[in-house]
């Protein structure tokens, strides 16, 4: 089935704080658990000692024990970054929060010399999948390095790696979403990619029933920072493959016809079905 495609907005960074450094200023990690409830965290953001005391980053999540509950107004966690001025210290943020009726504790963690280390872990994904984290860089130096020292096995490796990883992610892409609204709406699985830094991805045409479709996708991680004259990618075309084989439950294979790595603007990819 082809149908129209759902636009989307621009993109929007998303900052993961793995660590912090603010030379000459004082860091803390504060943990707070406190009960939901309309404009809280708002409050709790607003009761931080001032001047001096600054957000760096925060997040926040349900209690791992009370989201399995499906509890409504459960207690959340909210983990905050601070940046501060003396002499505002680690006892003048717990009293601030703890002085709230409805904060159930605050722990407060400082950091060494303007450094400090996130703390969370495990970390997980939107389904529960645990998770890691690569350098987007480093991830692309990595398989730089494997078609360096395997030549054209390496490239072929890399496409069906890609090509497993892809197949694994879209089957839970269809157990999660279903397969029908995947059908429907294609480009939400290709956004997936998106929403996990991978590259920004677009897709242009789609016929399912003939197993065929055009998409693209811009600074791609695997392309970004390399120079080729040929298409370059080899990990993410798999994964595509691997993933619209999964969503339309026949075997596809993918061609790039454009690479950043060749001065384009962005990588382009064609799906057809295998021969």
């Amino acid at each position: 089935m082809s149908g129209p495609i759902t636009p989307q907005g621009p993109p929007l960074p998303k900052s993961l704080s793995i660590f912090v450094t603010r030379p000459g200023k004082e860091l803390y990690e504060v943990t707070v658990e406190f009960d939901d409830a309309k404009g809280r965290l708002a409050d709790l953001l607003g009761c931080l000692p001032e001047p001096g005391c600054s957000v760096v980053a925060l997040h926040v999540a349900p209690l791992p024990h009370a989201e399995a509950a499906g509890t409504a107004r459960a207690p959340l966690l909210a983990r905050l970054h601070l940046a501060v001025t003396p002499p505002i210290d680690a006892e003048a943020i717990r009293h601030c929060l703890e002085g709230k009726a409805y904060v159930l504790g605050a722990i407060v963690r400082s950091g060494l010399s303007g450094v400090l280390i996130d703390s969370s872990f495990p970390l997980y994904l939107t389904e529960r999948a645990r998770a890691i984290v690569l350098d987007a860089h480093r991830a692309s130096d990595m398989l730089d390095n494997l078609r360096l020292r395997m030549g054209s096995g390496g490239a072929v490796l890399m496409y069906e790696q890609g090509r497993a990883y892809g197949e694994s992610a879209g089957a839970a892409y269809v157990r999660t979403f279903g397969s029908a609204f995947l059908r429907t709406h294609p480009e939400y699985a290709l956004r997936l990619f998106t929403a996990m830094g991978w590259g920004e991805t677009e897709l242009l045409e789609y016929d399912f029933d003939h197993g065929t479709a055009r998409l693209t996708m811009r600074d791609g991680f695997e392309c970004r920072s390399q120079r080729s004259p040929i298409p370059y990618s080899q990990f993410i075309r798999g994964c595509l493959a691997g993933v619209i084989s999964a969503v339309t439950d026949r075997i596809v294979d993918c061609t790039e016809t454009h690479c950043i790595a060749q001065g384009d603007d962005r990588c382009e990819f064609a799906i057809r079905p295998r021969a």
